[in-house]
């Protein structure tokens, strides 16, 4: 299964690489991104793996599995280039990355109406604005000597839980969950999203959130649930620095 998840995401990912590739090398070298499975996994794998193995999907539903991984991706993407934008400096700090970063959202909402995903346009919309509220949170820290934990998490939640929530709601949907089982995916990447905000924030926390992810895995059939400790959760694990979940399948 591992082998297919990752045969799935090259696909995924060659859909995106080259709208983004082609524009971001314009961006100044000093704020170009560096991409880790962070950022280039962890959102498709939240459509895709609900979705497995996939062999029997139709055209038109393969369409929109590869689509509601563009969307979701090109969103954190023109997210993640928006914030390379500093406070002051020379024109081209700031006219390129803000440029691309409007591009790529645009390629987010493209994406979403050409493969018939209209449905989640509210969501996003307001998963954008999350996004952009907690990130203007952040950008006062540094005017501040002491920010509270508490706030600091709250920042973090509202730029980085929303869309990974959405994210496994689209793939739960379009692989015809209902009920429970939706709900479970889309808090497994609420609060998985939560563990990514702090790797990227450099906040080692984690130990709550990763029983709230087991606690929404408890809640999915067993082998979605297997396959997203696998193939999300252990990484996010690694990431920290932290040892394999033991209720990892050996089956896998």
């Amino acid at each position: 299964m591992k082998a297919k998840a990752l045969q799935q995401l090259m696909i995924a990912k060659s859909f995106i690489a080259e709208d983004y590739e082609r524009y971001v090398r314009n961006i100044p070298l000093k704020q170009q991104l560096y991409l880790s499975w962070l950022d280039k996994d962890y959102l498709i794998s939240l459509v895709l793996i609900p979705n497995l193995p996939m062999d029997s999907c139709t055209d038109n539903a393969l369409k929109r599995i590869y689509g509601a991984s563009q969307v979701v991706q090109f969103t954190y993407l023109a997210q993640q280039v928006h914030n390379q934008v500093p406070p002051v400096g020379e024109k081209e700090d700031y006219q390129y990355p803000i440029l691309i970063g409007d591009y790529l959202f645009a390629k987010a909402y493209e994406a979403m109406i050409k493969n018939d995903l209209s449905t989640w346009l509210d969501a996003l919309g307001d998963v954008i604005c999350r996004m952009n509220e907690a990130r203007n949170g952040k950008l006062k820290w540094s005017e501040r000597g002491f920010v509270p934990l508490e706030e600091r998490l709250e920042e973090i939640n509202g730029e980085y839980a929303h869309l990974p929530a959405l994210a496994g709601l689209i793939g739960a949907t379009l692989a015809g969950l209902e009920g429970e089982a939706k709900e479970a995916m889309a808090g497994f990447g609420y609060y998985s999203g939560i563990m990514q905000g702090l790797i990227k924030e450099k906040l080692n926390l984690k130990p709550n959130y990763l029983e709230n992810c087991e606690s929404y895995l408890a809640m999915l059939p067993a082998k979605l649930a297997a396959d997203l400790r696998l193939l999300v959760l252990e990484p996010l694990l690694n990431c920290f620095g932290m040892p394999k979940s033991n209720t990892v399948s050996k089956s896998l």
